[in-house]
């Protein structure tokens, strides 16, 4: 567990361990820091494990390349202020009112 907030490095390597775990059919963690939306897409390749089509894994490296995207998008708004987690939660949710 880490004692800082996660890095983007930290955060690909969670989604890769999650991916291979979901491809083996090892199921998918809870609160291991990914949003909602890579979190169902992990879930539709472990369902379809041992052998996931190659539409469904891409489909979560797409999330997660999305979640990504999202994170860089608002810390660059935010000025980096924002812890990673906070993000994270934040992006599930949708925008802010």
């Amino acid at each position: 567990m880490l004692s800082r907030e996660p890095t983007s490095d930290d955060l690909r390597a969670t989604f890769e361990a999650a991916l291979t775990d979901s491809i083996a059919g090892a199921g998918v963690p809870e609160g291991i820091g990914l949003d909602p939306e890579t979190t169902e897409a992990l879930l539709r390749v472990d369902q379809s494990a041992p052998n996931p089509r190659t539409e469904l894994v891409q489909s979560a490296r797409d999330e997660f390349e999305q979640l990504l995207a999202d994170v860089l998008s608002v810390e660059q708004r935010e000025g980096n202020t924002v812890p990673l987690s906070q993000l994270i939660n934040e992006i599930g949710d949708g925008p802010a009112s």
